[in-house]
């Protein structure tokens, strides 16, 4: 028995589960398509729920969880973190 084991006990490592890799996305194709100055700096740009469309003067992401306009041109909301892409990324299930 190493002295690490003698301190702490040894245990049954057999129901030890992994955790699974954290998931990634590519940009969204409208966002892809911008030239890299012109691409928002917000989580969105990749998050399988945002719906991004633009016009000639206009661009704008629509969160499918929120059921929000979250980003546009006219009010760039630089959003940082989002519980709906934590959750994804994890692949948790949130009640």
């Amino acid at each position: 028995m190493t002295e690490i084991e003698t301190l702490i006990g040894s245990f049954d490592t057999s129901e030890i589960v992994e955790a699974a890799e954290p998931r990634t996305w590519e940009l969204r194709p409208v966002v892809q398509a911008l030239s890299a100055e012109r691409r928002p700096s917000t989580v969105c740009t990749g998050c399988p729920q945002s719906l991004w469309f633009k016009s000639t003067t206009d661009l704008r992401c629509y969160c499918k969880t929120m059921h929000l306009i979250v980003w546009c041109t006219m009010e760039p909301n630089q959003l940082t973190d989002c519980d709906e892409l934590h959750r994804m990324l994890t692949g948790e299930e949130w009640e």
